[in-house]
């Protein structure tokens, strides 16, 4: 009697969820089929880490052209009016030209034009440019080479927890087949009752362990989904990759290949040149800049004709 009231206890709580992993990956079969090289694609196209990389390496290619605003004219523009008047004998105030009393006026249009011609931090400030462009289009692409390498690591933690609960099914059917056979066998008398009990307990433990397995699925499935941009009730299978080849290069030139085109290595090298422009272009800010100048105006007083002057240095 504790035994049946066990089963069905256990069919109670944990029976509908068996014929859904029985009949396919975690509950969920059929669908759209990905294959890692869509999902390289779909991560590519969706994802926004990989959007914000790509609008900093957009910014960067700005920093090469910023120093060239240091050979960059500047032009200046001035203008000014003045007027005096003058008073007559009864203490009034004229603006006219006639009569007793007289006013004048005086406009003046000016405009200055700077041209450098030899600025030494312009180099270092280039360079300093190019580090900056360089650096971030190291880190584009080694946020690219990061996310991809999630992706990687999410699709084959599926396919290998899909295995897996392949092997927890396989296991549950045999243990089950074994407590139906030691049943029969106490019936007829042929086995004791310990050996239902541990047939039993067999069968439970794979149910279990079947469970357990199925959530972890679950649970890989839609961190998978949430890489790829995928909402969570979309349903989709994953295509097993074709069999890498068995003959592997050697440690030491794949961790000799890996520093040479690790790009986060790299891009710290840019950065250090990066900081020492920056520090060779405060120091030649000290030095002597040649610089041409033209300075030229136009000016008028009051029922006069104008008079230009200009000046260049």
């Amino acid at each position: 009697m504790n035994r049946i009231i066990l089963i069905a206890t256990a069919l109670i709580f944990t029976g509908p969820a068996i014929p859904s992993l029985l009949a396919g990956e975690g509950g969920r079969s059929g669908g759209r089929v990905i294959s890692l090289e869509q999902a390289y694609d779909m991560t590519l196209a969706s994802d926004q880490a990989i959007g914000i990389a790509f609008i900093a390496l957009e910014q960067a290619k700005l920093a090469p052209l910023a120093a060239y605003t240091k050979l960059l004219p500047q032009v200046n523009g001035t203008t000014s009016r003045n007027g005096q008047s003058t008073r007559n004998s009864v203490n009034r105030t004229s603006t006219g030209s006639t009569g007793s009393s007289a006013a004048s006026r005086y406009n003046d249009i000016g405009v200055s034009v700077q041209q450098p011609l030899f600025d030494l931090s312009f180099f270092p400030a280039y360079r300093r440019g190019k580090a900056t462009l360089e650096a971030a289009r190291l880190d584009y692409r080694a946020r690219i080479r990061e996310i991809l390498f999630n992706v990687a690591q999410a699709y084959f933690d599926v396919l290998s927890q899909q295995k897996l609960l392949e092997v927890d099914k396989e296991a549950f059917r045999l243990a089950s087949e074994q407590f139906d056979l030691a049943e029969k066998q106490a019936n007829v008398g042929v086995a004791i009752r310990s050996d239902v009990l541990r047939a039993q307990v067999a069968v439970e433990t794979a149910r279990r362990q079947m469970l357990q397995d199925g959530n972890t699925l679950e649970s890989r499935r839609n961190t998978l989904a949430n890489i790829l941009n995928l909402s969570a009730d979309h349903p989709f299978t994953l295509s097993t990759p074709p069999d890498h080849p068995s003959t592997l290069p050697s440690f030491a030139s794949v961790l000799g290949k890996a520093l040479i085109q690790r790009e986060d290595l790299k891009s710290r090298d840019q950065a250090i040149k990066r900081d020492t422009e920056a520090h060779n272009e405060a120091r030649t800010e000290y030095v002597p800049k040649v610089i041409a100048s033209l300075d030229a105006g136009r000016n008028n007083e009051f029922d006069s004709k104008y008079a230009n002057n200009w000046q260049a240095n």
